[in-house]
Formats: C-alpha cells, structure tokens, sequence
C-alpha cells in the first residue's frame, strides 16, 4: 500500500511508510511456507500506523 503525489522533484526527507506488519492494518500475508521476511533497511524502520503524527499529514483523512 503507498500513497503516491507527485507535485515537484523528488525529496528523500518527505518519504514516508508504515510497519507491513502492523496489526491494525488487519492484512493476512500468506506466509504460511515463508522461513524468512526480507525488508529493506527503509522499511525495518517503519513505524506503525498509530504512531504516525497526523499534523504532518494535514491533507489527508487518515
């Protein structure tokens, strides 16, 4: 899942994600045969989506 608007060039410090795993999310990954998850250091850090300071998002209704 990504929310994606493109409005001028690309600025790294305004990317942002959410945990993949978070369980308010309410996703069933079929992980089920999967030993390992693999994720990239930028999504290690992702935090979950009740953490997310909505103030920096004021567009949007999240």
């Amino acid at each position: 899942m990504f929310n994606y608007k493109d409005t001028d060039f690309y600025e790294p410090k305004y990317e942002d994600g959410i945990k993949w795993n978070n369980p308010n999310i309410n996703i069933a990954w079929p992980l089920d045969k999967v030993n390992t998850v693999i994720l990239s250091e930028k999504d290690k850090v992702n935090i979950g989506i009740n953490e997310i300071d909505l103030c920096e998002y004021p567009d949007y209704n999240i």
